[in-house]
């Protein structure tokens, strides 16, 4: 999935620069989409701290939050990621946003096992996984994948992670200097 980092097609702000000395919306310090993904782009790819560039930064909790933040202009820009950004821009039946970056592909949830589980067992576990899809059911007839936002399982190697890797780097980095 992707994170974005949006503001209002409206607002007058047609890249980073014009978002110094702006209110700027995250969901919170955990959240990869809307926090630690656009924060260690705005420090590699933008070239500025946060906590320094903005006026103020607002953390609200969750991404529908932070969407309707700078829908009513209670903020100037956001952080979030792509679904409930898509729901929104769905429900409101035009696009009043303008996206200023997009990040890289973010793994989503990912099914490990330990390095001792034996080999039978996980190709039993990538089995069933590998078989699920939109239209699984359980025995009981009900979706397996009802309501959840991916279609199904794939199977990624080690260096797939490397962009976790990466942005939690930065991050550590970046919280051991801030000032």
């Amino acid at each position: 999935y992707y994170g974005y980092i949006f503001t209002r097609k409206d607002s007058g702000i047609k890249n980073y620069k014009n978002l110094k000395g702006k209110l700027f919306a995250f969901v919170d310090e955990g959240s990869g989409s809307g926090f630690k993904f656009p924060v260690a782009m705005m420090i590699n790819n933008w070239k500025i701290n946060p906590k320094q560039y903005f006026k103020k930064t607002l953390f609200l909790g969750n991404h529908p939050n932070v969407i309707d933040a700078v829908y009513k202009r209670q903020a100037h820009a956001g952080a979030t990621w792509m679904y409930p950004f898509d729901e929104k821009v769905s429900k409101l039946g035009k696009n009043p946003f303008k996206i200023l970056l997009r990040t890289p592909p973010i793994p989503s949830d990912a099914f490990t096992v330990s390095p001792t589980t034996d080999e039978e067992t996980v190709k039993k576990l990538r089995k069933i996984l590998l078989s699920i899809n939109k239209d699984t059911k359980t025995s009981a007839g009900q979706s397996v994948i009802k309501d959840f936002y991916y279609l199904g399982f794939t199977v990624k190697n080690n260096a797939f992670y490397d962009i976790i890797r990466k942005t939690a780097e930065t991050i550590n980095i970046w919280k051991k200097n801030k000032k």
